[in-house]
């Protein structure tokens, strides 16, 4: 085993003694590995979460740090990374209160979706680092008006802020430095045929309001298993043929099926095989369990091609990131050069697909 595989191996060890699917490392890193650790642990955006399996391996700022292989420079700036995650999540939080308050007054219900709700599912919550704030509102007045446009109406009325409406299923605005995205659809429905046919899907199954949290004292919905487990695989499908995604969504996955009431299986995979996403769920699955330590038997699988399963996690582990804001022709270059991804994530045709969006690209254009 070469040095970087020995580091790779080291990686996953520590996220399973993160989330507790292991109870130490099997050989302690140098320095320098630490070092590497850092580097890989940060590019997945897993720096607080792993920052629990530092912990769980004895490692504290009296001279525990010591015992596990670090110096002290490299155990106080994880640290100091972990609390600076710490305290955007305390910030979220007590804003995801706010927010399901203000739109409480309003007669209307906050749906949240990925982020706060599967930090519930991890052993300390606050140590996953969140992101923009996505929602679904519904009506809980009785009110026939779309849900998202009062909810945005109120916000601009009450706040002052502008509300943006120029991206692809759904808006999005800025409050007390923290962005959220208002969504009037699931899936952007406008570059492939078959996420209109999901999107009907995921509307019916938002009727469930599935589950509730108290947050800060104001009650905060959460997704059905159902929607949330065929949201999570659309929307991390989704990402990975285009832009890439990181560990930290498979492991945000993983952790969803470990903690869910129970999914349906049977259904899933129904809905996966019709839209063509069964390879790379199979593939999502044989990672919480190969690689992430998960029980297997919170996972139903119907395929096993390891081959396929090792390009995937190569691909998250090591592909290329793209360039934030890179150019229509990039963008193209590399959704061609990565037309593999594309055959194992959507059931539409290439030429389906980029008909598609170029028709959307130049209708947005023409707004």
């Amino acid at each position: 085993m070469n040095q970087m595989k020995e580091t790779d191996t080291l990686f996953f060890e520590l996220i399973r003694v993160a989330i507790g699917t292991q109870d130490r490392l099997s050989c302690l890193p140098s320095e320098r590995e630490w070092g590497k650790l850092y580097k890989m642990v940060e590019k997945q955006s897993l720096l607080g979460v792993c920052m629990a399996g530092l912990q769980n391996l004895g490692g504290d700022a009296d001279d525990g740090f010591l015992s596990i292989g670090m110096n002290e420079m490299q155990y106080l700036t994880w640290m100091g990374m972990a609390a600076t995650i710490q305290m955007k999540y305390d910030q979220h939080r007590k804003f995801i209160a706010r927010l399901a308050g203000f739109y409480e007054g309003e007669g209307i219900g906050m749906m949240l979706l990925k982020g706060y709700g599967l930090s519930l599912c991890y052993p300390c919550p606050q140590l996953r680092t969140p992101g923009d704030v996505d929602i679904f509102l519904f009506n809980r007045d009785g009110s026939d008006a779309p849900a998202w446009r009062r909810g945005d109406e109120a916000i601009e009325r009450e706040f002052k802020v502008a509300v943006r409406n120029d991206c692809e299923h759904h808006t999005k605005f800025e409050l007390d430095g923290i962005s959220v995205e208002n969504h009037y659809d699931f899936v952007n429905t406008r570059i492939r045929r078959s996420s209109k046919r999901l999107e009907r899907t995921f509307k019916a199954l938002a009727q469930d309001r599935g589950k509730s949290v108290e947050v800060e004292g104001r009650t905060v919905f959460l997704p059905s298993d159902r929607l949330n487990s065929l949201f999570l695989l659309r929307h991390c499908s989704g990402h990975f043929a285009s832009e890439g995604i990181s560990l930290k969504n498979v492991l945000d996955w993983g952790m969803f099926v470990c903690h869910s009431d129970g999914i349906d299986w049977q259904w899933l995979w129904g809905e996966a095989e019709r839209y063509n996403m069964h390879r790379f769920l199979m593939s999502l699955n044989a990672i919480c369990i190969e690689d992430l330590g998960m029980p297997a038997d919170k996972f139903v699988q119907k395929h096993c091609d390891s081959a396929l399963k090792a390009r995937v996690l190569g691909e998250i582990m090591h592909g290329p990131d793209l360039v934030k804001d890179a150019s229509a022709w990039l963008r193209t270059k590399r959704w061609w050069q990565h037309r593999w991804k594309h055959r194992i994530c959507y059931d539409d045709s290439m030429l389906s697909s980029f008909i598609y969006s170029v028709k959307a690209n130049v209708e947005s254009g023409l707004k």
